[in-house]
């Protein structure tokens, strides 16, 4: 399966249902799929208790700032991540391999159902560097 092992650059977009297999072990594959909806069960609840932490500690207004405010934020700090780290390809046929694995699987094969999202293995990590950095950045909101 060389396709699998060495990543040509493909010059087309796939109308398939389905991405190539990116990985020889099947754990490793499965990692890297999920139903586009375990992102919301996933951090809905945790964005819930935050807030309600938050409505606790401050009055609506201070909690609705801070929403509206992570909202512009965010929405930055992703457009700034898509564009310039997630589209960076590092040289060589390693580099071209790493890049189809963290998103250019997602330009080749945008109708591919379960690899919509970013799975837990890698948004879980993400989520906690960005938590921590932010809040090393912004410190407490009280």
């Amino acid at each position: 399966m060389e396709s699998t092992t060495v990543r040509k650059k493909i010059l087309f977009v796939s109308n398939s249902q389905t991405s190539e297999r990116m990985f020889k072990a099947r754990w490793m594959e499965a990692l890297s799929k999920v139903h586009f909806t375990v992102p919301l069960f996933l951090f809905l609840p945790i964005v819930g208790y935050c807030l309600w932490l938050a409505f606790a500690q401050l009055s609506v207004g201070i909690v609705g700032a801070w929403f509206v405010g992570g909202l512009f934020v965010w929405t930055f700090v992703e457009y700034i991540l898509h564009r310039f780290v997630f589209h960076w390809q590092p040289p060589g046929e390693i580099g071209a391999r790493l890049h189809f694995i963290f998103h250019g699987v997602h330009h080749d094969f945008p109708n591919d159902r379960l690899r919509l999202v970013m799975p837990p293995s890698i948004s879980i990590p993400l989520a906690a560097v960005f938590y921590v950095g932010f809040r090393v950045t912004l410190g407490d909101p009280s």
